[in-house]
């Protein structure tokens, strides 16, 4: 399980920074900005679902296109990879995507006693996520995604700033040694689900896939996986229920991850999608093995 747990980390990766979408030219431009600044500091990172919180506070170094985490791990586009030991793909497609989101005109504020810009993002005439940039260095200082109701569901927000990069980050993780995934030709998951397209998919363990899909805006990972496989963090995860079907479901404070098996195949989604999100792209997914009747009986009956 070794392997799966460093395709995980790599899913989160790919969350983490995004490549930027074609949604809105000037947003892709602070996004393409952002994604190559210098800045540290510490960040607090909050997601709310059905009224549960999580929350954490992580130390974050970025600059050149990479982040580190806690001083212990550097993140980038299609990478991860700590002081000994890494994940990288071998192709990351950044490809723009349609017009789903629209922006309105950028807002002079202040964050942290710092000159910033504010973009919102709307989909449809829904507020769907609201960032902040500063001014000097391009770096995110704030981002707010909210879900269907038009609820806060994620906030991140940095809590001490500055606008540079510390030396150690530029020099962490050089000489780990990387296992490479190459692309698979062999994909049975959907070119496009709920409008996340398809970007790349590489060869997983047990003789699965690990697809990567993305908006512009939020994108997930979908691991297929053969036989039943046991994943640690979801021993605890309760269930919950989508489009009629029950999932295990695990909220951590920068993503969510669900699980589910169908037949001989175990599947597992790591993203940052909303919760409204979430449930359209399931519809879209091999679903899990629908309950029996006496099964449906017992549910109707006991909960």
């Amino acid at each position: 399980m070794r392997r799966l747990a460093a395709l995980i980390a790599l899913a989160v990766a790919l969350v983490v920074l995004p490549a930027a979408g074609a949604f809105a030219d000037e947003l892709a431009d602070y996004l393409e900005a952002a994604e190559q600044a210098d800045y540290s500091g510490r960040q607090l990172v909050v997601t709310i679902v059905e009224g549960s919180t999580t929350a954490e506070i992580y130390d974050v170094d970025h600059g050149g296109g990479v982040m580190m985490v806690d001083d212990d791990t550097i993140v980038g586009a299609g990478s991860v990879r700590d002081e000994s030991e890494g994940v990288e793909v071998s192709e990351w497609n950044s490809d723009t995507m349609g017009p789903r989101y629209n922006t309105a005109d950028p807002t002079p504020v202040m964050r942290l006693g710092r000159d910033a810009v504010q973009i919102d993002v709307f989909e449809d005439e829904l507020l769907r996520a609201r960032m902040v940039f500063d001014t000097e260095s391009s770096a995110p200082m704030m981002t707010q995604v909210f879900d269907g109701s038009g609820q806060v569901f994620r906030w991140s927000s940095m809590l001490d700033f500055s606008p540079t990069a510390s030396p150690t980050m530029k020099t962490m993780g050089r000489d780990a040694e990387v296992e490479i995934l190459m692309t698979s030709a062999t994909v049975d998951l959907p070119q496009s689900a709920a409008g996340y397209l398809r970007q790349d998919a590489y060869v997983g363990p047990n003789d699965g896939v690990h697809a990567f899909y993305s908006d512009g805006l939020f994108s997930f990972s979908v691991f297929d996986l053969s036989g039943d496989v046991d994943v640690d963090e979801f021993d605890t995860a309760p269930r919950f229920e989508a489009n009629g079907y029950e999932y295990h479901r695990l909220v951590t404070p920068s993503d969510m991850w669900v699980k589910w098996e169908r037949g001989d195949h175990t599947y597992l989604l790591v993203g940052d999608l909303p919760p409204d999100h979430l449930e359209d792209v399931l519809t879209e997914l091999p679903r899990p093995q629908g309950l029996n009747f006496f099964q449906r009986m017992w549910k109707g009956l006991f909960g």
